[in-house]
């Protein structure tokens, strides 16, 4: 009962401010259906609280992490061109994030710089539409390289990315994507069917890959 109370009163005793905004898409070039457009996601987040960690974040961190402060930033560019029966296309994007003061991770306690500038998006891949009959709006795709990648919710696979600590963004999370990965996907109105290979992007998660597959079928509702 007492960890609830105290649980409660952190939550109401903190406040956040969190703005996130997509900038207007813009397109580069257009021509006999090739396409290269830019756009760009900025996102800012702050944090006054009186109550951190119970009250008690430099006992248990060794610092105060009340107040702090997020940047984060990622222009994209984006490639469509007709390539076969089909469409290739492409995607290059970077991060840069900064921390401002000490989060309530704890990670940035201690670090040297709490910014970085990463790439992010670099894959490239073909799909191709109605290729079986028997599938409504069904497309199958193929890609390659840097990319994001979500089973369902997220509660399995969501994340390949590393945010916080010397790199920054702790809080708004915005490096999400696997490297050397490969997704194939068959993709309907009610079938979803995918094998994938991913490797996580953050340094402690090693280099080892993840191989597996995801199927999913979508029942008739009346």
């Amino acid at each position: 009962m007492t960890t609830k109370v105290l649980l409660c009163a952190t939550l109401l005793s903190s406040a956040s401010l969190f703005t996130s905004a997509a900038l207007a898409e813009y397109e580069l070039y257009s021509r006999d259906g090739t396409k290269l457009t830019f756009n760009a996601d900025l996102a800012v987040a702050g944090f006054l609280n009186n109550n951190s960690w119970f009250g008690e974040s430099e006992s248990f961190l060794g610092d105060d992490t009340d107040n702090w402060m997020e940047l984060g930033f990622e222009p994209q560019l984006s490639l469509e061109m007709p390539l076969g029966k089909g469409t290739f296309y492409g995607k290059l994007s970077a991060v840069f994030t900064d921390t401002f003061g000490e989060d309530a991770s704890g990670l940035t306690i201690g670090a040297d710089d709490t910014h970085d500038a990463s790439v992010e998006q670099g894959h490239i891949g073909w799909k191709m539409s109605d290729l079986f009959p028997g599938l409504e709006d069904d497309v199958f795709s193929i890609s390659i390289g840097r990319q994001d990648y979500v089973i369902g919710t997220g509660l399995l696979i969501a994340d390949g990315g590393g945010d916080g600590g010397d790199r920054g963004g702790w809080y708004l999370g915005m490096r999400k994507a696997f490297k050397n990965s490969a997704i194939a996907r068959l993709a309907s109105k009610e079938l979803l069917a995918e094998a994938f290979y991913l490797e996580n992007s953050h340094a402690q998660a090693g280099s080892r890959g993840c191989r597996g597959g995801n199927l999913e079928y979508t029942l008739a509702t009346s």
